[in-house]
């Protein structure tokens, strides 16, 4: 049996907040009265969780139509790493939880985030293979690939 509700998160990230709503939506032809009761974020991985500011709000969710319950979420009470934003609300009475489905990062302060400069093609040595980075270099928010070309260490003979 699917659920008669689906919760999703839209939200926009700014430097000292997170903005946005939970969209409520029925998933079925009956309308259900919905509570939303708490929502918070949590961390993924090993890391707890911490309360959205949000008062509870009593809702009429219609079949096939989109309810949204705005919220804000200010960041620097977090620690660096990935978080989902979860609702706990009661459908009919009867309590659920859900997870928004989108994810956002926390990052960490730049003054503990080592830097350095690579330039591409020219050889370095790790342990005792030859590593060239080659053209190839992608930077994104959350990691950077390096394709590179690597050689065994020769044997002697």
């Amino acid at each position: 049996m699917s659920d008669p509700i689906s919760v999703r998160a839209r939200f926009e990230r700014f430097p000292a907040t997170v903005k946005g709503a939970f969209i409520l939506r029925g998933e079925d032809a009956n309308p259900h009265q919905v509570v939303v009761g708490s929502a918070r974020v949590a961390a993924l991985g090993a890391g707890g969780s911490s309360p959205v500011p949000m008062a509870p709000v009593t809702l009429d969710v219609v079949p096939h139509r989109d309810v949204f319950v705005p919220f804000e979420l200010p960041l620097s009470e977090l620690e660096p790493g990935w978080y989902t934003l979860v609702c706990d609300v009661d459908v009919d009475g009867s309590p659920a939880t859900y997870d928004g489905g989108r994810r956002f990062s926390v990052p960490w302060p730049r003054a503990t985030v080592r830097r350095g400069a690579v330039k591409v093609g020219r050889q370095s040595t790790c342990s005792t293979w030859t590593v060239v980075p080659s053209s190839r270099w992608t930077v994104r928010a959350t990691r950077s690939r390096c394709t590179c070309a690597s050689s065994p260490p020769r044997r002697s003979r």
